[in-house]
Order: structure tokens, then C-alpha cells, then sequence
């Protein structure tokens, strides 16, 4: 067995930037990808930690395996990384000698040739001496600015492993996807139903014209865009022999397969009345393995933040999880390190000069599968395309666990789409799987014989639909109708539910506390006649200038002054009222029937208890409205302010429900004042 001994770290959020990055590191996915489980124990700073993994030393490098990179542009092919025994891996192929060949173009691969930093980081994270796991596979360029036909791309593969005249396996590696965004909406399609807004009533151009803000129906308003006749150029291509590895994208949108409840969304443009898909990927060939990005940042167990030092944060997330802006869904067959690798590249400009490049996105996770996946073929060169599938989504995988939130989806409610689905932290219905390639390669994939997939299933959630018969529950009085903050049930599990979490960190907790108090007072000011902090008629002691004060002994403190009767009120008999006026001392009696009265009766408005920990008496009637519109704050809070306005909608909407049962109870009868006419009776 060979070892390899690598210097890399696994950044946090606050560190994936290229201007804190130390680029004397090399690609942590390779020592985590050659890893069952995460051997990253914290989230590191110093760029000082040494990992080495071992390999089998005739295959393990990727030995007589052709690698075809479909870059933008050229790289630098005398570069020292690429090279071994002082002998360049770049082959200086070129493609209009096959024959029946589709291009007459001569490849240019001098210096003079245009280069691009993202094509010298993809081919690197899969063949580079230091960034890649195939150091001593051979490597072709099909570079798009010089070859523009796309159908080329996966022709000339094809007819390459066709006329090569050898037994080596042939790898194509593209980190690229056409893609679209979406603007001039006429309509959305979305599970099954027409939208003409969004968003409770948005206009469709509102925020949607080039904009890229996420909604209900879309996780990010850049979408892939099929490539259907490209499809089945790729079909042929992996049906000849070819290996085919590809890139996710980066749109945070998910990738769905036929018969996925999200496959067939679409809109329509009003411009040119063309439908796009909005769920579907660029090249869906089953043959082909896709691959998503997995985060450097994961939960090292961290529960403080340190606004100095190393500034690490507590991650939202348990173990490991998808990087927010890559594409995922049941398409993509598992996920690699793409984020924070920070390579040192020859410069486009000055062969001789290199530049920091900091690789983000699943363009660098899709060379880096490659680069393995060239280990695999090395050792089991008749692997096809469906068997290296097969592995890397079901076989290859680690038994580490992903974090990312398990969301059933719904139905949308009015035209609001599914907002909770469509966050960036969901996993929407992906194959959550880390790849693990053990490198000593004793598992034959050439021997695989069932290559058929299995995707993820969910169920479409309907809209409840209101039960006809009262729920006798309903019916209790509502002093004994009371919720829990905490526990099974409780508002907080509800909360956190809405956020997808398990639980808060203490800090949150306080937070969401403290939105708890808020939108429960919120609720409690909308009407002074809720039925729980409302007490009829009740007998008070006069004061001095005959004042009824705001407190008294053994009686709960009033709130809200509502009316004030001479005797008993809404008994047998009538009663007279007073007018009074309020002031810091409590309610003053304009119109005293008799100076030598010691009481009157209040109808009046209590307080009502701040919300703890411990409480078991928060009301029903504000339960819905308080997680939603608790959730709102914590997401403002967050610096998430679309979906704020979402949750806040959602919130509102249950208040004005029991708003309304107070409307209907009181145009019925009410202890507030009535006026009445021959033709109706409301409520004033």
C-alpha cells in the first residue's frame, strides 16, 4: 500500500472566504472521502493540521485511465502539477483526427490560448499533484471557447474510446450546466396547479424580473434548463463505454426525477410563451453519475460564539450537510467536497505567475468524485457509467449521518407554494450520501450486476381539510383550555418544528422567549373581549370622588375598563350604566346616582401572565399565532426576511380565525354596547 500525507482544514461559514483562506493547504475532500466517517474532529483555523491516507500503489492513482475534461477554456499544459517523472500527463489531443469527427477545429494549446482560472481549479481538484486523487491518470482537453458545438462534447468522448485502440477507461468530467433565470412570469405551474401570483397576492414581476430572491415555489430564481437532445447524445456516449461524471449547479433549486411531485413544475414566460422547467436538470442522463456540493462547515459540538480569536459559531445543522447554494433533490446521487479548497493555479495572464483561486460550487465536487472514481476504473477497468453510478449513490458511501431537515411537501396553500420545503436547508428529498471510497479498492465494481435506482419517495401533503362536525373539545370552557411552553406539544417544540431543529441553543432560547412575550401581547391587545381575560359585571369598591381603582384586594387588576353598571348586569333585570373617563387612578363616574353608593360593577379586561420555561398556561386560541409569528421574529432576526414575511402572513392568518369568532359572537350578543335597527344588530 501506498500513503499520501495531505495539509488541508474544514473552514466554518465566517472563514469560507478566499481572503482568509491559507492556500499552503491542499483538498481536505480527499482525506474525508477516504474516510468512513469525518476525521475532522473541529473546525479548524490555523491551516497546520496533516492528515495521510493509504492507497493501493498499482491502481491507486489512477493508472491508464483517460480523463476528458469539457472545460470553457484551455489550461496551462506545462504545468509542473500535472506532471510525472517530468513528463506532462496533458495530452495535446486533437479531436479532428477521429474519425467521422464533428469538428474541423485545430485544439490550440499554447500559451497563447485563452485559459480560464475555473477550467486550470477543475482540472486540478481531480488530477493535480497536490489537489487530486488521479496524480497519474492521463488527461485530454475538449476546451468550449475553441470547440462551441455542444453536441461535440459528447460525440467526440464517444468516438474516442471507440478508435483509442486500448483497454484504459475513459472518464468525461463536466462541471458546467445551462441555466436560466427566471423573470417575465405570465404563470407558475407548481404540483399540479396554475399561479397568476405569488406570494399571497405578489405580482409575478414583483422581485422576479432578473431578480434571484427565493419564494414558495422556488428555492432561488435561477433554475437549470433540460437539455433534452444533448440527453440522448449522452446516452450513446455512456452506452459505448464512457464513464460520465457531472456537476449539480449551483442554484439551490432541487433536481427531481419523473414521477417526483416537483418534476413537472415550470413557468410560463410571457415573452416569448415558452414553458422552462424549474425542477428538472440540465443533463439527466441515468447513466451518468451527478454530483452535489458538501460543506467544509459542519457541528463540531460548538455551543458559544466568539466574536474574537477564532470566531467560531454554533452551527444550525447537526454533522454534516449540503452547502446551501448547490443544487440537490433526488437526482443527485451523493455529495462531495466543493467548498472552501483553496488552490494555487497558474495565472491566465502570466503562465509563469500563479494565482490564489479559492474553489466554491459542485463544479470542484464533480472533479473530485472523478478523480476517485479514476482509482475505481483503474483497478475494474470494465466499470461502465450505470455500475460507477450504482457505487458511488449505494455502495460507496459513509455511515456518517447528514443534517439536513427532512421536510414532507404540501400542497400550496392559496399561492404561497411550500416556503418551509424550499429553504436551503431542507434536503428536499435528496440521497443524502457522503461518498467513502476505501482505497485499498477491494470492492469490484465491474461485478456489480443490479444497476438499477431506487429514489427517495415522498408523499404530497394535502391541505386539511375543516371537519364538519364540532369538535367537542371546542366546546369547554376557555379557562381550561391551555397549552404548554414546554414538552411534548408544547409551543417550543412547535417552534422549533417550524425552524426544522431539534432544539435551540441557550442564547436562541432566550430570544425566542422573549418573541413569545411580544406576539402574546400582540394578540392579547387586538380585542378587548377575548373570553379568557374577560370578567363580567363584578362588584368593586368605590373610592374618594367615586373612582374605581385599577387594583383591589383578593381581585385581579384591571386592564381595560369596558362598562360600569349602577347593580348586577346581564342578569334578569336591567341595570343602569355609567359613563366614566380613565386616568392613572383608575376609572372616574361621571353620573352618580347616589353619592352615598360604596360599589359599582365593572365589566372589565385582567392581565394577562408573562410566559416562562415552566408555563402550562398559555392559550389556545394565541398558540398558532405566537409560534408563527415568534418564528417571523426569529428569521428577522436571522437576516431572513423574505421568509419572515411569509410565517408572518401564516401567523396572522390564524389570529384573524379566532378574530373572526369574536366578530360573530359579539353581532349576536355582546357585553359591549349594541345598536339595533329593524334590519340588523352589530356590535359597538
Amino acid at each position: 500500500m501506498g500513503s499520501r500525507s495531505i495539509t488541508c482544514t474544514r473552514l466554518a461559514r465566517t472563514r469560507q472566504a478566499r481572503g482568509v483562506a491559507n492556500f499552503s493547504n491542499g483538498n481536505w475532500g480527499l482525506i474525508r472521502h477516504t474516510n468512513d466517517s469525518n476525521p475532522f474532529t473541529s473546525l479548524s483555523y490555523s491551516g497546520t493540521e496533516s492528515y495521510t491516507y493509504t492507497y493501493d500503489d498499482t491502481n491507486g492513482q489512477g493508472e491508464n485511465v483517460d480523463i476528458i475534461f469539457i472545460t470553457s477554456a484551455m489550461i496551462y499544459t506545462d504545468n509542473a502539477g500535472y506532471k510525472t517523472g517530468g513528463v506532462s500527463r496533458i495530452q495535446q489531443y486533437q479531436w479532428k483526427n477521429l474519425t467521422s469527427s464533428p469538428t474541423s477545429v485545430t485544439v490550440d494549446y499554447s500559451t497563447s490560448a485563452n485559459r480560464s482560472e475555473h477550467s486550470e481549479a477543475v482540472v486540478a481538484c481531480a488530477c493535480h499533484n497536490a489537489y487530486g486523487a488521479a496524480t497519474k491518470a492521463n488527461i485530454y482537453i475538449i476546451p468550449k471557447d475553441q470547440i462551441t458545438s455542444s453536441s461535440h462534447y459528447w460525440v467526440l468522448p464517444k468516438l474516442f474510446h471507440q478508435q483509442k485502440g486500448n483497454s484504459n477507461p475513459t472518464i468525461v468530467i463536466n462541471s458546467f450546466g445551462p441555466r436560466i433565470t427566471v423573470s417575465q412570469v405570465k404563470k407558475i405551474l407548481f404540483r399540479g396547479d396554475d399561479y397568476r401570483t405569488l406570494n399571497g397576492g405578489k405580482p409575478m414581476e414583483t422581485g422576479f424580473f432578473g431578480g434571484l430572491e427565493p419564494t414558495g415555489f422556488f428555492s432561488n430564481a435561477e433554475v437549470r434548463l433540460p437539455q433534452t437532445a444533448d440527453d440522448a447524445l449522452i446516452k450513446e456516449m455512456t452506452d459505448a463505454g464512457v464513464i460520465h461524471f457531472m456537476s449539480a449547479g449551483n442554484s439551490r433549486n432541487k433536481l427531481d426525477v419523473s414521477g417526483g411531485v416537483d418534476y413537472n413544475n415550470s413557468y410560463l414566460r410571457w415573452s416569448n410563451g415558452v414553458n422552462y422547467f424549474t425542477n428538472r436538470p440540465a443533463f439527466a442522463n441515468e447513466g451518468s453519475i451527478m454530483v452535489g456540493n458538501l460543506n467544509s462547515w459542519f457541528n463540531d459540538g460548538n455551543t458559544t460564539i466568539s466574536d474574537s480569536g477564532d470566531m467560531k459559531e454554533v452551527c444550525p445543522l447537526n454533522g454534516e450537510f449540503i452547502y446551501s447554494k448547490s443544487n440537490r433533490g433526488p437526482r443527485v446521487d451523493c455529495y462531495v467536497a466543493g467548498t472552501a479548497i483553496p488552490i494555487v493555479i497558474p495565472s491566465t495572464s502570466d503562465h509563469t505567475a500563479t494565482t490564489n483561486y479559492f474553489a466554491n460550487g459542485t463544479s470542484f465536487s464533480c472533479p473530485t468524485l472523478g478523480g476517485l472514481g479514476a482509482l475505481v476504473a483503474s483497478k475494474y477497468p470494465t466499470t461502465t457509467s450505470a455500475q460507477m453510478r450504482k457505487y458511488f449513490r449505494e455502495i460507496a458511501v459513509s455511515s456518517a449521518s447528514m443534517g439536513d431537515k427532512i421536510v414532507q411537501p404540501k400542497v400550496s396553500d392559496g399561492d404561497f407554494g411550500d416556503p418551509r420545503y424550499m429553504d436551503p436547508s431542507v434536503s428536499q428529498n435528496s440521497n443524502l450520501k457522503i461518498t467513502y471510497v476505501d482505497p485499498a479498492l477491494s470492492y469490484n465494481t465491474s461485478a456489480i450486476s443490479d444497476t438499477s435506482i431506487a429514489y427517495p419517495t415522498e408523499t404530497l401533503q394535502p391541505l386539511p381539510t375543516p371537519d364538519p362536525t364540532p369538535d367537542p373539545t371546542l366546546q369547554i370552557d376557555y379557562n381550561t383550555r391551555m397549552k404548554s411552553y414546554s414538552g411534548t406539544g408544547g409551543l417550543k417544540e412547535l417552534i422549533q418544528a417550524l425552524a426544522g431543529v431539534s432544539s435551540f441553543t441557550t442564547d436562541e432560547e432566550t430570544k425566542i422567549l422573549s418573541f413569545v412575550n411580544r406576539r402574546a401581547a400582540e394578540a392579547y391587545n387586538y380585542s378587548p373581549s377575548w373570553s379568557r381575560y374577560l370578567i363580567v359585571s363584578e362588584e368593586r369598591t368605590l373610592t374618594s370622588g367615586n373612582i374605581i381603582p385599577h387594583s383591589q384586594d383578593n381581585k385581579n387588576d384591571i386592564v381595560e375598563f369596558i362598562r360600569i353598571h349602577r347593580t348586577q348586569a346581564f342578569q334578569k333585570n336591567s341595570a343602569l350604566e355609567y359613563g366614566f373617563y380613565v386616568d392613572a387612578n383608575g376609572a372616574n363616574i361621571l353620573n352618580i346616582t347616589n353619592d352615598n353608593d360604596t360599589s359599582a360593577f365593572v365589566t372589565y379586561k385582567k392581565g394577562i401572565s408573562t410566559i416562562t420555561a415552566d408555563s402550562t398556561n398559555i392559550p389556545s386560541e394565541f398558540f398558532y399565532f405566537i409560534a408563527h409569528a415568534s418564528y417571523a421574529d426569529f428569521l428577522r432576526m436571522d437576516g431572513q426576511h423574505g421568509k419572515a414575511l411569509t410565517e408572518e402572513q401564516s401567523a396572522k392568518n390564524y389570529l384573524d380565525i379566532e378574530l373572526e369568532k369574536i366578530d360573530i359572537r359579539n353581532n349576536n350578543n355582546t357585553i359591549n354596547k349594541k345598536f339595533s335597527t329593524y334590519v340588523n344588530r352589530q356590535s359597538r
